[in-house]
Order: C-alpha cells, then sequence, then structure tokens
C-alpha cells in the first residue's frame, strides 16, 4: 500500500525531462502576451474610446483573436505551478498577499483618485473592488480575482492531476466544462460574486493544460519530433490565430485551453531562433512588468478614469498613434511601480534583519 502511494506521489511530482519554458523564456512569452492584451483592447472595441472611432471590420477580427492573450497567461501559471513543485500553504497565502498589495497600490493611489473627481463610491461597492469582484473601477481587473482563486484553489485541485495523460486531460476538460453549466444556469443575474466565478471557471482549465503539459513534458516531446526553423514557428502561430478566428466557443466551452499551449509552444521556437538580444531583453522586460501593464492600462478605458486619462492619447486620429502612447505610458508607469515595490522591499526586509538583531 505504501509503494503504492509512493508511486502516485512519483507520478504527480515526476519533473519532465527537458524544460524549455525557464524563466527568462516565460517572461518574453509574457511580454508577447501582454503586447497582444494591449492591442485587443485598443482595436478592438470603438466603444471604449470616448469618441468611439471608426475601426475596420478586419482590424477588430483580428484584435478579437487576440484575447488569446488571457488563456496564454492561464497556461503560464498552470506551467509554473508544476516546475516550483509542491509547497507549504503559507508560501502561497504569502504570494496572495503580494499580489493584492500590488493591486490595492493601483486601485488606491493611482484610480480611487482620479475616479473620484468626478464620482462617489460606496463602501459597499469600494469592498467588491478589493478583491475585484466588481471590476467596475479598474475595467480589467476581473482577472486579479480569477487569480485569487487559482492561487488559493490549485493546490488542491493539482491532486486531481495524479494519473495518466488522458485520465488528466479528461479531469481538466469535463470537470471545467461541468463548472460552467453549472454556472452558467444558475441565477447569475445580479449576483456579482457568480458572475465573477463564471469568468474564473472559463479560463482555470488552461492552468490545468498548462499544469499537464510540464507535467507530461508535451513540449519537450513535440520539439524532438520537429525541425524548428522561423518559418515552422510562423506557421504554427498562423494556423492557431486563424483556427481561433473561426472557433472560440461552441455551447459555452471556450477552446482557448488547447489554442494556448499551441501558441507559447511556437511562440517559444520563434524565440529560439530570433538573434536580437535587444529584442529579446525587450520583450522579457515587457514581460516582467506584464502584471502592472494589464492593471494600469485599463485607465485609459475605464468609465471612471477615460474621461480624464484618455484625452492623452487620443488627440491623434491615428489609431496606431493611439496604440503607441497606450503602449509606452503604461510601460513607463508599471516600471515606476516595479521600482517602487523593489525599494520598498529592500526597506521591509531590511527592517526585518535589523528588528531581528536587536
Amino acid at each position: 500500500m505504501k509503494h503504492k502511494e509512493s508511486m502516485e506521489l512519483d507520478n504527480c511530482m515526476m519533473k519532465p525531462q527537458r524544460i524549455i519554458l525557464d524563466k527568462q523564456t516565460t517572461q518574453a512569452v509574457k511580454g508577447i502576451a501582454i503586447l497582444m492584451m494591449i492591442f485587443h483592447h485598443c482595436f478592438g472595441f470603438a466603444s471604449y474610446w470616448l469618441d468611439t472611432p471608426a475601426l475596420s471590420g478586419a482590424i477588430v477580427h483580428v484584435a478579437g483573436c487576440f484575447k488569446l492573450c488571457v488563456a496564454v497567461f492561464a497556461f503560464l501559471s498552470g506551467f509554473g505551478f508544476f516546475v516550483v513543485g509542491k509547497r507549504p500553504y503559507r508560501n502561497t497565502l504569502w504570494k496572495t498577499g503580494t499580489f493584492l498589495s500590488q493591486y490595492w497600490f493601483q486601485l488606491f493611489f493611482i484610480f480611487l483618485p482620479i475616479a473620484m473627481t468626478n464620482y462617489t463610491f460606496s463602501p459597499i461597492k469600494i469592498f467588491y473592488n478589493l478583491f475585484a469582484i466588481n471590476d467596475n473601477i479598474i475595467l480589467f481587473a476581473w482577472y486579479v480575482f480569477f487569480y485569487l482563486i487559482v492561487l488559493l484553489t490549485f493546490p488542491l485541485y493539482r491532486n486531481l492531476l495524479c494519473g495518466t495523460f488522458l485520465r488528466d486531460l479528461l479531469v481538466v476538460v469535463i470537470g471545467g466544462y461541468a463548472c460552467v453549466v453549472v454556472l452558467y444556469f444558475s441565477p447569475r443575474e445580479g449576483n456579482k460574486l457568480l458572475s465573477a466565478l463564471m469568468d474564473c471557471v472559463t479560463f482555470y482549465p488552461a492552468v490545468g493544460i498548462g499544469y499537464i503539459t510540464a507535467k507530461h513534458d508535451l513540449f519537450g516531446k513535440a520539439e524532438a519530433r520537429i525541425h524548428n526553423t522561423i518559418s515552422t514557428s510562423i506557421l504554427i502561430l498562423a494556423a492557431v490565430l486563424l483556427l481561433r478566428s473561426k472557433i472560440s466557443t461552441v455551447k459555452g466551452f471556450i477552446f482557448d485551453m488547447f489554442y494556448a499551449p499551441l501558441f507559447v509552444f511556437a511562440a517559444v521556437l520563434l524565440l529560439r531562433q530570433i538573434r536580437w538580444p535587444w529584442f529579446s531583453e525587450m520583450l522579457r522586460t515587457f514581460g516582467r512588468l506584464s502584471f502592472h501593464t494589464w492593471l494600469f492600462h485599463s485607465i485609459f478605458f475605464s468609465a471612471y478614469t477615460a474621461p480624464v486619462v484618455q484625452p492623452l492619447v487620443n488627440w491623434s486620429a491615428s489609431m496606431t498613434v493611439r496604440f503607441l502612447l497606450v503602449t509606452a505610458l503604461s510601460f513607463g508607469v508599471a516600471a515606476i511601480i516595479d521600482q517602487l515595490y523593489t525599494f520598498l522591499g529592500r526597506t521591509f526586509q531590511k527592517f526585518k534583519t535589523e528588528a531581528a538583531n536587536v
């Protein structure tokens, strides 16, 4: 019996033979994903702009395909959960607190002060926004609630993924779709929590797919079977986006959980072929700042902040100029926030060390 339990534990925690997604590569892929997200929001919704510009159907369609970036981030999280292995739950709680503090910084020191120049908010509305259950102050902060759910539940969920690849895949896909169906028929109208949970169960399977991709070394096995060239990578990326443009959902079933690993794999292969160190470093920097950027670029489109901030970018009629300005300003502010957090972290660590020596 003990031998069987030991084998099951080894099966859950077995390490892949080749990790082609190291920290630097993951950051570069996140850099691509966050650029896709900004493009998606700038070009995909004329209603996000105060002047409602005329957008061509083709560019809106391409921007819609770039919503795949959300599943890419979720997939990378799942892959990372396997790579770092099981850790004490107190580590999870510490990471959750750190994650929330970064979100709260932008909520209380950037978004709320700007929003309150024209609006007032009830305590209950601010409470909902504390955990992004109601994301009307920071438009794209719904992912905060999703990631909180992932951080707190995945240490338990991963215990279900201890079988063969087929069994793990069925657990992720069937279990995930069952949750979608249950919430779809639940009384979500007017219920902020159930509506927020619907977003969670929609993208949670992508986290599971990332985990089992790492666990069963799918990238390593695929890499050994193909001839890596730039044309191969571009062909896979184009095929994924084309498929995504044709089939994204069927009866509430989101296919992004399958498109994301293909996209990430092709992006990794392409990054290996690119011989421009400055370009790779730029993508890694974008990836490292991706969470701060994700939140801050909402300031241009959130209902309560757009009237104040959007004129900084929509003075130009060119959508390309607007995209570049939103991108530059978002990454610039994200870099400042990152430096501030680094300084505060070092200060806190220094204070902790001095207090321990007293």
